[in-house]
């Protein structure tokens, strides 16, 4: 292969994480340098042990041999995309209806000097890791990855959701598949990473614990070193399924000078292909004290906007003053709240009426006074003294 192409810094590491039923390892990685660019692979096998182990290295073997039989000059997205239709076949072909099908996931990219074409089936992710931001290159085919393209669940509630394990789509589910490729290409940088992971990642690691070490990673050149750290984080989170990643850090974009004028990759007239039409152009490496996430050109992956709080109909309660009208108790014979307005009359009682109240007052505290006065003539025994402070309480007392 010429030196003017691509030069990529790999790393990749796969575990079997912590689940005792799942130390039989179903994940399958590779990397090859093909005639048509260099080959990033990550498979998730599924169906049980043997079964999920032998869909997803069947699928490895099978698109590794289809790509490295594709003609001099095919379209490198193309040929992938066929690639992965041939390796449905054949992992469609391991298993019956009566004793259950084995399946795998399947998330590639191949790097050329035109570009960077990614496909995928299932939910084994793409990202890309640039100055500092991390852009999903692909989108789950999966049950939860429904619900929030139909507005019924949050982005943020997505990871660790019961359905999460639930896909929608995968190699060896039908005689056919329909591949995700993205429409258009990315235009590699110096300094890009890109990464591609098995659930057993996204189902624990949080984008932005991939962003964090990413970005470290691409400052110190440190590739081998972040997959690892990747693994340890993950199985430090329960590890529950197998865990894969497979990293490479562009040293050379080896783009050819046309590459930025290649149009958009046109909708194949097969069924079974899938296009995204979500681009990401080149762009200008973003300053080092950046914050935000959103760069021109790329769109991120967007929080659904909260619905605002409906108001009520009522107008606002007003203080109670002259001429305001407010709801007051009327007793009488139907004992039903009515609206009454606050008079002057009804707020200030008569001078008549305040001379009569004052009447009854007086009479009645004479009547309380001498009451009281002869109860104390009747006790034999001297009022208490006088207590000087707070009376303590005590639990229980009497």
């Amino acid at each position: 292969m010429s030196a003017s192409w691509p030069r990529l810094l790999l790393g990749h590491q796969t575990d079997p994480g912590r689940d005792p039923s799942k130390q039989e390892n179903e994940d399958a990685l590779a990397y090859q340098e093909t005639h048509l660019g260099h080959l990033l692979l990550v498979c998730d096998g599924m169906g049980g042990h043997n079964a999920g182990r032998e869909a997803s290295h069947l699928a490895v073997s099978t698109i590794l041999a289809e790509l490295s039989r594709a003609p001099q000059g095919s379209d490198p997205g193309e040929a992938l995309a066929a690639a992965i239709r041939e390796a449905n076949r054949r992992v469609y072909a391991l298993g019956n209806a009566d004793q259950g099908r084995p399946g795998s996931t399947c998330v590639a990219a191949i790097i050329h000097p035109m570009g960077v074409d990614v496909a995928h089936v299932g939910d084994s992710r793409a990202y890309l890791i640039r100055a500092g931001q991390l852009w999903p290159l692909t989108r789950d085919h999966s049950m939860v990855r429904e619900m929030v393209d139909a507005g019924i669940l949050r982005p943020e509630d997505a990871q660790g959701h019961p359905e999460s394990n639930k896909i929608t789509r995968a190699l060896g589910m039908d005689a056919e598949v329909r591949v995700e490729l993205r429409s258009e290409r990315i235009l590699q940088q110096p300094g890009d990473l890109f990464v591609l992971v098995t659930d057993g990642v996204t189902d624990v690691v949080r984008d932005t614990d991939l962003q964090a070490l990413g970005t470290v990673a691409t400052e110190t050149g440190q590739i081998p070193q972040f997959c690892n750290q990747v693994v340890q984080l993950a199985n430090a989170r329960g590890g529950p399924d197998n865990i894969t990643i497979l990293a490479a850090h562009v040293l050379d974009a080896g783009l050819r000078p046309e590459a930025a004028q290649q149009p958009p990759r046109r909708p194949p007239q097969a069924t079974v292909v899938e296009t995204v039409e979500a681009p990401l152009p080149d762009l200008p490496l973003a300053s080092s004290h950046a914050s935000s996430r959103t760069l021109p050109g790329i769109p991120p992956e967007a929080l659904p906007v909260a619905p605002p709080t409906p108001l009520s109909a009522a107008p606002p309660p007003r203080r109670p003053g002259a001429g305001t009208t407010v709801p007051l108790p009327v007793h009488g014979p139907t004992s039903e709240s009515k609206n009454a307005p606050l008079s002057g009359d009804q707020a200030s009682p008569s001078p008549s009426r305040r001379r009569a109240l004052g009447v009854l007052l007086m009479v009645i505290g004479l009547v309380v006074l001498g009451l009281a006065f002869g109860s104390l003539l009747a006790e034999d025994e001297s009022p208490p003294p006088l207590l000087l402070g707070p009376v303590p309480l005590t639990s229980g007392s009497r």
